[in-house]
């Protein structure tokens, strides 16, 4: 590779702006202290996340991937209150995962000794699909209809 990776801070400024990027920065007014108070609380996030997964790519497979994740950003803020300050003691780095799965549609597959295999794919379409159970079966009905 030619180019070096990205420095560390400009992975924490990309998570920064994308935690940001959810709240209506022009409503807060610029400056103001919900403003200040969001900056600084994404900042916070950004910077745990910074100091936990982020070194030297020669010695450490960095995830930035992960980390300039939208969703994965979205759900650092997902314990923000415009109201109060996070206590340092509940912020930590967060956690994410390869394998990012929708709420909605979940797949598993399975083998068995013989090498028999089946695969299912359900898809719900909201929390819950239909909010109907079949009586004994353990499963809900599916409400993907439209697409």
């Amino acid at each position: 590779s030619i180019m070096p990776p990205p420095s560390s801070g400009s992975i924490a400024v990309a998570q920064i702006l994308d935690m940001m990027d959810d709240y209506a920065l022009s409503e807060l007014g610029h400056n103001s202290a919900d403003y200040v108070h969001l900056m600084a609380e994404s900042m916070r996030r950004a910077f745990a996340d910074r100091s936990y997964y982020l070194g030297d790519p020669d010695f450490y497979d960095v995830p930035k991937n992960d980390l300039l994740d939208p969703k994965y950003n979205h759900a650092r803020m997902i314990d923000f209150s415009i109201d109060t300050v996070t206590h340092s003691s509940s912020l930590s780095h967060g956690e994410f995962s390869n394998n990012y799965e929708s709420d909605e549609t979940t797949h598993f597959s399975i083998v068995d000794k013989d090498g028999n295999a089946v695969a299912v794919t359900t898809t719900l379409n909201g929390s819950f699909g239909s909010k109907v159970a079949v009586n004994g079966a353990g499963f809900l009905l599916n409400n993907e209809m439209d697409d």
